[in-house]
């Protein structure tokens, strides 16, 4: 008889029921099979999901910023942020990835 892999559900159970009742060995691949499972969640902050949701219905930077009453440079700030938290290179690629991410809705 081999050694069998416990199922995750199992592990998952068991840790949530007791997080030490588990073999402290298995804990970090349980850890790591979770994180795989559910991406991290995307933790913008309020000016930074306004200024997403105010780019993804078109508006362009200038128009932004006068709409929020803040600077252009501002705004490229807030965005860059943004670009890294949603793992985006540009405003269509994050507008999509908010999308994906539930933090926008059509």
């Amino acid at each position: 008889m081999g050694f069998r892999r416990p199922r995750l559900s199992s592990l998952w159970s068991a840790v949530e029921t007791d997080p030490g009742a588990t073999d402290p060995s298995v804990n970090p691949l349980l850890i790591t099979a979770v994180a795989r499972l559910s991406p991290p969640p995307i933790d913008l902050s309020s000016r930074e999901l306004e200024v997403l949701r105010k780019v993804a219905s078109g508006l362009s930077d200038k128009e932004v910023a006068r709409q929020l009453g803040i600077s252009q440079k501002t705004v490229r700030s807030h965005l860059t942020r943004v670009y890294i938290k949603l793992r985006a290179s540009n405003r269509v690629e994050a507008g999509v990835n908010a999308l994906r991410s539930g933090l926008l809705s059509l």
